[in-house]
């Protein structure tokens, strides 16, 4: 298959991108798209509240080789390790699904948590919407594994962390890649899995949650619900 060289005009004429808003509206090219249908706010009561003392707020992702004890997704790690998953794995930079996988393998369905977190803005906790975008986006994206087959996932995690180990180091920080393998196995037989999607931002606080992040939070949780029969989980601050 050929490749075909395009002027900039060209290529965002013929691929025009798509810009979405809060609302759950979106321009693509002239083209203004505003839903019908209205869309409840994410109910305040349901944003989970976690202690984040001690954690740096202003840093994401605890990295691979000198791992910082004082990020957002070392915090989480660590808060997962003690719950009743069988795997944590950090999918953290490009090619992601989520910062965070964890598993748990039951008798008749595999369950998967899709963590997406999200430092906060100045490393503050604030009403800024801005925190939101990107996380949100991410969350909307992840959808499209559960539309995929059951190995590529598995087969996904496996590939990225046999580069890892090649590097000398591991993504996997709860069960091993053995039991990866063995997740495989058991998704190739068309063992059912179950998606869940959790999006962590500690730069807001329930109780001064504006009424655009609920809205943008509600278009996300309108969208994983209808395309996917998903609930959206969202945890935060409570200060």
């Amino acid at each position: 298959m050929g490749s075909k060289n395009y002027s900039v005009t060209d290529f965002f004429s013929e691929f025009p991108p798509k810009f979405w808003f809060h609302d759950g509206s979106f321009l693509q090219g002239n083209e203004y798209v505003k839903f019908n249908e209205d869309i409840l706010d994410y109910p305040k009561d349901e944003i989970e509240v976690w202690d984040w003392a001690g954690v740096n707020l202003n840093k994401e992702s605890e990295g691979f080789v000198n791992i910082n004890n004082t990020s957002i997704q070392y915090f989480c790690i660590e808060k997962l390790i003690q719950q009743d998953y069988d795997l944590i794995y950090n999918d953290d930079n490009s090619g992601e699904i989520s910062d965070i996988v964890a598993i748990k393998n039951n008798e008749n369905e595999i369950h998967i948590d899709l963590f997406h977190l999200k430092f906060a803005t100045r490393g503050v906790v604030s009403s800024e919407i801005k925190n939101f975008y990107e996380v949100c986006g991410q969350a909307q994206k992840s959808l499209v594994w559960k539309y995929k087959e059951n190995t590529e996932f598995f087969n996904h995690l496996i590939k990225r962390e046999d580069k890892k180990q090649k590097q000398g180091q591991t993504r996997i920080r709860k069960g091993d890649i053995d039991l990866l393998e063995k997740l495989l196995f058991e998704a190739k037989w068309n063992k059912k899995l179950a998606f869940h999607i959790t999006i962590v931002q500690p730069g807001f606080s329930r109780l001064t949650a504006t009424a655009p992040i609920l809205n943008l939070l509600g278009v996300t949780a309108n969208h994983l619900k209808k395309e996917g029969g998903i609930n959206l989980r969202v945890i935060g601050s409570g200060t």
